[in-house]
């Protein structure tokens, strides 16, 4: 929505894709909603997360809309991946993902400069609530350093720890009195 206000164009009709659903069906049935006037505001957008985990099937029916002379009309596509976790690669794009679909993209880098903060409030939160009471935290901002800053990395990270600590189970989560969680007890 900030995006909409930054560029002047007021409310959007808001669209998201997950990777896991981005199939070529799903992509057909967004763009055919697409062609519709949308229900609030003058565009619609389309977020479509973590395009880098799509497969090529999928990747290649982005490239037919974006190639075609018939887009959508007021309709902005918005294409999100993380960074590769080897630092030579940081400034290229996933290798997961088609060049020509990359040089059909506009690349806008986020950072999470001045998130840190933020970041380890939530972690701490994560921690407080999942873990066994009496275990110590770990060092949260080497857990973030590790993850190159990467929030979703660092909960990965945290969770994996977490799992480590419970010995009641493999795979079972340990509420924060040391037992297992509910639902990690129903799938036992």
């Amino acid at each position: 929505m900030a995006l909409a206000k930054e560029l002047g164009v007021g409310e959007l009709s808001f669209h998201h894709i997950a990777s896991q659903s981005c199939g070529v069906e799903a992509i057909k049935e967004i763009v055919r909603h697409c062609w519709s006037r949308p229900m609030s505001g003058r565009f619609h957008f389309v977020l479509v997360d973590e395009v880098s985990e799509i497969s090529r099937q999928a990747q290649t029916c982005w490239l037919s809309l974006l190639d075609a002379t018939e887009m959508p009309p007021e309709s902005i596509f918005f294409f999100t991946c993380n960074q590769d976790e080897d630092p030579h690669k940081r400034d290229r794009p996933p290798e997961s993902l088609e060049p020509r679909f990359v040089s059909r993209c506009k690349p806008v880098k986020f950072s999470t400069y001045g998130l840190n903060g933020a970041a380890r409030i939530l972690l701490e939160r994560i921690w407080k609530e999942q873990a066994p009471a009496d275990s110590p935290m770990p060092d949260l901002a080497r857990l973030m350093a590790n993850q190159a800053n990467n929030i979703r990395g660092a909960i990965n990270a945290l969770e994996m720890e977490i799992l480590g600590l419970c010995p009641h189970h493999p795979g079972a989560t340990c509420d924060p009195t040391g037992g297992i969680s509910d639902a990690a007890h129903d799938e036992i």
